[in-house]
């Protein structure tokens, strides 16, 4: 069995190295700097069925400080802050179960992870304004789990078959809260707006992942 602990703090602030006509009062020099305490706790264990056989076990709830690019409203060319910015907080844990011979090794996963309170920040080129508009989702919430399986089998000793599968639900779990702001006024264009979002997919990665490799272990190497 382990168990850890984690304690850490960080400051951010937005530096403007110049003065932009729109902003000249805030843009250039510092913001406003912000302040984040995080935690963490993790702990797991491994039991042994056999010499050959392990079911491990992981799990941990932390909180983190959101990437400085999610921080402002439009970090390009002023300091206003997001209002209302936390850290994020996740919850995480996983279960597998090894299996380990001389010419075969086996692994399966099962894997949970929610992350809460993001603050997510895009933007886009809009032509009824003429300029950028920076839209801000907060308080995002998204849950993802699913199963991983890998082997990996010796065969006459030289030659190593490896196989993976991984199918994963990464889902949106909330109707977050969405206010959107042009680049080049500082009057919000709406706030408070809500998304409907929960049990859309997450985008940016597959949730569904296959892999065959084979391996030659030459006698020269």
């Amino acid at each position: 069995l382990y168990l850890g602990f984690t304690v850490s703090g960080n400051q951010t602030c937005r530096q403007g190295h110049w003065a932009n006509g729109k902003f000249p009062d805030n843009s250039k020099g510092k913001s406003e700097t912000l302040s984040f305490f995080n935690y963490g706790v993790k702990g797991g264990g491994t039991y042994r069925l056999s010499g050959r056989h392990f079911i491990t076990f992981n799990g941990t709830y932390f909180t983190r400080t959101p990437e400085s690019a999610n921080m402002f409203t439009s970090q390009r060319v002023r300091n206003d802050i997001v209002s209302g910015i936390s850290s994020e907080k996740v919850t995480s844990a996983d279960v597998n179960y090894i299996i380990r011979y001389p010419g075969l090794k086996v692994r399966l996963t099962y894997y949970y992870t929610q992350i809460n309170n993001q603050t997510w920040v895009r933007s886009f080129y809009h032509d009824s304004y003429n300029n950028n508009v920076n839209l801000i989702m907060k308080g995002l919430d998204q849950n993802h789990q699913g199963i991983e399986l890998g082997l990996e089998k010796t065969l006459f000793t030289s030659h190593v078959i490896q196989a993976a599968v991984g199918y994963g639900q990464f889902l949106y779990t909330n109707r977050p809260k969405m206010e959107a702001w042009q680049e080049n006024n500082a009057t919000a264009l709406f706030t408070d707006r809500t998304v409907y979002l929960k049990n859309y997919r997450v985008g940016g990665s597959p949730q569904l992942v296959t892999g065959l490799g084979y391996k030659y272990n030459g006698k020269k190497f």
